[in-house]
């Protein structure tokens, strides 16, 4: 599936076929912690905080659940992620058009 995201520092993104900017939605997803170059921000921004409803804490909660996720580079938990951090989605003809 082709998708589409807005990058940590603003810019589009294709992700989850070869040939994109990103292979899978994991590169994606992973790429922008080193946009962000900021690990507390980045662990925030994907909803790891205290007080979080899901129970995810910190980023040790985070690591945890990519290192459950991580065999799987197109499993939806990186699709999840991309959509609702990254404003990710399947890419339209529209997006073609106002990327080309």
């Amino acid at each position: 599936m082709e998708c589409i995201g807005t990058e940590a520092n603003g810019g589009i993104a294709t992700y989850g076929e070869i040939g994109d900017d990103y292979d899978t939605a994991r590169d994606f997803v992973i790429a922008q912690a080193f946009l962000m170059n900021n690990l507390k921000k980045y662990t925030e921004r994907l909803g790891y905080y205290p007080g979080q409803p899901r129970g995810h804490q910190n980023y040790e909660d985070m690591l945890e659940d990519f290192s459950e996720w991580w065999h799987d580079p197109d499993g939806e938990e990186w699709y999840d992620l991309a959509a609702n951090y990254f404003d990710g989605h399947e890419l339209t003809e529209r997006d073609k058009n106002e990327i080309i």
